[in-house]
């Protein structure tokens, strides 16, 4: 298989998806551990997420990479996470897909998009009603910031023509 290259210029801002294995079901009832492993990640490489929800099977985020170094922060990401899990639920085998999808923000809008559609996805797939009753996700947290009224949601928003990696 050929390697992907991707360009990313330190600083900037990448919508992210990770998908799992066959589309396994396996993210939310192990939310825990994808938190531990993006904590393990940080203890060696330098991001934050702006934006996460986490889904069943596949997380979308936000991240903010100063460095630079998408591709290694999402590696050790999903590396500790496919250890943990496999002790935890004494398996083996394949947890994630090979790749994952992303997308360079390119400006402010761009962002709003992709923030947005982070916070509608459990809405999107019909998990829930409204993006607050999903709580694997910022959403709350933008709530508490006035950035999105508890009623947001309710519509579904316009991205136009924005692809999100599904």
């Amino acid at each position: 298989m050929s390697r992907l290259l991707r360009y990313f210029e330190p600083g900037q801002y990448c919508f992210l998806t990770g998908i799992t294995a066959q589309r396994r079901p396996l993210l939310t009832g192990n939310a825990d551990l994808l938190a531990q492993a993006v904590i393990r990640a940080r203890a060696g490489l330098s991001f934050r997420f702006t934006a996460w929800v986490i889904m069943p099977n596949h997380f979308h985020a936000i991240l903010h990479a100063p460095d630079g170094n998408v591709s290694d922060i999402v590696h050790r990401i999903k590396l500790s996470f496919s250890l943990k899990y496999a002790r935890r639920h004494k398996t083996a085998g394949k947890v994630w897909q090979r790749r994952f999808w992303d997308h360079i923000v390119r400006d402010d809008d761009d962002m709003l998009k992709h923030v947005d559609y982070i916070h509608y996805n459990p809405v999107r797939h019909g998990y829930v009603m409204s993006p607050g009753a999903w709580r694997l996700s910022t959403f709350r947290r933008y709530c508490r910031r006035g950035i999105y009224g508890v009623d947001w949601g309710a519509e579904e928003p316009d991205w136009g023509e924005t692809s999100f990696g599904e």
